[in-house]
């Protein structure tokens, strides 16, 4: 794992809350050496400060998710971490000592499982695991070509690792998006795994096709940075060229090779 780039920003809170803006730091990772998976603490800060002296607190989150720059770039994060302790007026740099950490897959294998029918209760057989329709809700679209969505929700109890899910139609089109895209999400309930997925407009059945992961590590670095604070802006200043990490500012970083572990 490679810290390729990082980049300081501010963050306006809503009015009257003790501390008025948040500092935003993000740190672009490349060369995971595996897909970028979900990470429950991607950042462990060990101290962060200003050059004058001011300690930040710890960070009140801290999210690693793919990178807008480089969607189809599995291998590659931005990790963020928000502080709402800022730096001192006249401080010019944040210093930052913490350890990085990311769950990626290997050994990547897509399951195809044809022609499911969308209704509560159908289960969806692959060799890593049975999952099973919980769900299902009508997402009616005011305007537009496509009448409206349908939104599958599938439970699994198995301990695995899958990537994307994607939806197909009777031709093979997707009709849905992948984990990274605004109509997947993953979460936990319990021990169960639960993945929410969009569908494009209405169907009687869809073909999914489902990736597992067979080797599932975590990846952790340990990181020192000093970043320039001059010119930091209002992460709502900040232009959709830069979010896209066309135009960053620099910062001198060390990460010295990364160390492997099992996954708990």
């Amino acid at each position: 794992m490679e810290l390729d780039s990082v980049r300081v920003g501010y963050r306006s809170r809503p009015e009257g809350e003790a501390y008025p803006k948040e500092i935003v730091v993000g740190l672009r990772v490349r060369n995971l050496g595996g897909d970028l998976l979900e990470s429950r603490v991607p950042l462990l800060v060990l101290s962060c400060t200003d050059n004058v002296g001011t300690k930040l607190a710890p960070p009140v989150e801290s999210m690693l998710g793919p990178w807008s720059g480089a969607p189809d770039d599995r291998q590659s994060g931005l990790c963020t971490a928000s502080f709402r302790i800022a730096p001192a007026a006249n401080a010019t740099k944040l210093l930052l000592r913490a350890d990085l950490s990311a769950t990626i897959g290997r050994e990547r294998r897509e399951h195809v499982v044809k022609n499911v029918p969308l209704r509560f209760g159908e289960e969806i057989t692959t060799e890593p695991a049975v999952f099973k329709i919980v769900a299902l809700e009508r997402l009616d679209h005011p305007v537009g070509d496509v009448p409206f969505d349908t939104v599958i929700e599938l439970q699994t109890d198995s301990t695995e690792s899958f990537g994307q899910i994607h939806l197909l139609n009777a031709e093979g089109k997707e009709i849905g998006s992948g984990r990274g895209g605004p109509s997947m999400m993953v979460f936990q309930k319990g021990k169960q795994q639960i993945f929410r997925c969009t569908a494009l407009g209405p169907g009687r059945a869809v073909t999914f096709s489902i990736e597992h992961y067979g080797n599932v590590e975590t990846v952790e670095v340990p990181v020192k940075i000093e970043a320039p604070l001059e010119g930091a802006k209002t992460i709502d200043e900040v232009t959709e060229s830069e979010r896209a990490g066309r135009s960053r500012r620099p910062a001198s970083a060390t990460a010295p090779a990364a160390t492997m572990k099992g996954t708990p």
